[in-house]
């Protein structure tokens, strides 16, 4: 009796060669489509990127705030006292600070006569009817150091008469700027630009003066502020209260 052959398998070996090879070319198309789809992704975005920038730019260039500080700088560079003028761009306004020794006398709350034909071209430039609608926040800062020369017996009365100054000389006739536009801040040495002594702890000359100074802040009207000063307005000359009745006979 003969040994039986043994039956051989009609499975190839090499079979997995062809599942392993389909795999890494549905890998291969995988990342290709992935690669394809993140470069149109990153042109759109850089497109989308250009067009929110252009946009912005625009409506920032034509906004109320932008538009008052390129006329603010406009004038700023024409005053004497440009090189101790400073002009910020906040998100709710403008801000200018003055250094006081350009406006006041040292120990003094009255403007100084030097400053007068710079405050006057400041005041045309904010009182124009365009920025009517632009409240004035007239803020004193001084320095650490104190002060007790009546009628200033600390840095709390000298800041605000020196505020409030510069409010009185804003709101001449001529100016054509409503009061109630105006409001009046003082913070003596609370809120200093730079610290008042150095790292030594010796007093920085330099750094006072910075700090010395009088600060404009200049933002748009809200409702509620519109509606509030509507009402402070004062009644028309021809506005006569009505006169009381005569009592019965």
């Amino acid at each position: 009796m003969g040994i039986p052959k043994k039956q051989e398998s009609e499975d190839n070996p090499d079979d997995w060669l062809g599942t392993f090879a389909d795999m890494v070319t549905l890998l291969m198309s995988f990342f290709v489509l992935m690669m394809s789809v993140s470069k149109v992704d990153m042109v759109l975005f850089e497109e989308v990127k250009a067009g929110m920038a252009k946009n912005i730019g625009k409506r920032e260039s034509e906004s109320p705030i932008s538009e008052i500080k390129k006329d603010i700088v406009t004038v700023v560079e024409s005053l004497e006292m440009k090189d101790t003028t400073s002009i910020g761009l906040k998100d709710d306004g403008v801000v200018i600070d003055f250094a006081s020794a350009s406006l006041f006398e040292p120990g003094s709350a009255t403007v100084a006569g030097k400053a007068i034909p710079d405050l006057e071209a400041f005041a045309k430039a904010v009182g124009a009817k365009k920025f009517e609608s632009f409240l004035i926040e007239v803020q004193g800062h001084t320095d650490l150091q104190p002060i007790n020369a009546p009628p200033f017996y600390s840095n709390w009365e000298l800041s605000a008469m020196r505020a409030a100054a510069v409010v009185r000389f804003f709101s001449q006739p001529q100016f054509n700027m409503a009061e109630n536009r105006f409001k009046v801040a003082a913070f003596a040495h609370t809120i200093p630009k730079m610290p008042n002594f150095d790292y030594y702890g010796n007093p920085d000359p330099v750094a006072m003066e910075i700090n010395r100074r009088i600060s404009l802040r200049l933002t748009p009207m809200r409702e509620q502020d519109r509606n509030a000063r509507q009402m402070s307005q004062p009644a028309p000359a021809d506005a006569a209260a009505p006169a009381a009745e005569a009592p019965a006979k």
